[in-house]
């Protein structure tokens, strides 16, 4: 494994982190990426921007 912090159970954490990252963006990262095409396609939509 790397070493990315000088705590073993940081550079833990910080693998763990990434790894839920990767998997979310493989799963979600297609559906995202249309959504987004669709939205500069057709303009943007002030209810996506609403807080």
């Amino acid at each position: 494994m790397k070493k990315y912090y000088d705590e073993p159970k940081y550079n833990a954490a910080f693998e763990r982190c990434m790894d839920v990252m990767v998997q979310l963006m493989q799963k979600y990262g297609p559906q995202l990426l249309e959504k987004i095409e669709g939205q500069q396609e057709n303009g943007p939509n002030d209810a996506d921007h609403a807080a």
